[in-house]
């Protein structure tokens, strides 16, 4: 009686010994070969593609959070119009930032510029990604040297803003291709 029941739903339900696909070891083996390639070649395609949006200084860092360092409160950013955004011709910043000396209330300010110019701008390709550094004093009588790590497999970007007046405020979010 318990075999009928078991014939019973296996052809109710599709399922019968016969339709059941078996693979071989070398099949799997082949499929797993192609995997491997296929991940290996997207990788390596967007690791070229990083280069070249580097290289080219048309990309935009989206934080999606940021902290004061070193062990300030971590704050998220809804806002989608917070960015730093770097062409050939100007690099334009935009950020919530937070200006504290090392005592005292925390003040969340924006730092907000358009630079047709900064100094000291080097991208630097490392075996992660990229560094890229550059200073500015075009906001305020301070100067902020701004350090963005590019992670290139992941897009993924950590953007630190130091300055000698206010403790560093480092940023997390993605890059991404202008053009």
């Amino acid at each position: 009686m318990k075999n009928l029941f078991l014939v019973m739903a296996a052809s109710l339900f599709g399922l019968s010994a016969s339709a059941q696909v078996l693979i071989t070891d070398a099949e799997y083996l082949s499929r797993r070969t192609e995997r491997v390639e296929a991940r290996a070649a997207r990788n390596s395609a967007d690791l070229k593609r990083m280069d070249s949006i580097v290289m080219s200084k048309g990309y935009r860092f989206v934080p999606d959070q940021f902290q004061q360092m070193p062990a300030g409160v971590a704050h998220t950013i809804y806002n989608p119009n917070f960015m730093l955004t770097v062409k050939p011709s100007y690099v334009d910043i935009d950020l919530p930032y937070i200006q504290n000396a090392v005592a005292g209330p925390a003040i969340i300010t924006s730092l907000n510029a358009l630079m047709p110019q900064v100094q000291g701008y080097a991208a630097v390709q490392n075996s992660d990604g990229w560094t890229i550094t550059f200073q500015t004093d075009a906001m305020t009588e301070y100067t902020y040297t701004f350090t963005l790590t590019i992670y290139s497999l992941t897009q993924e970007g950590v953007l630190t803003v130091a300055t000698d007046q206010f403790n560093t405020v480092t940023y997390q979010g993605t890059v991404k291709a202008l053009f």
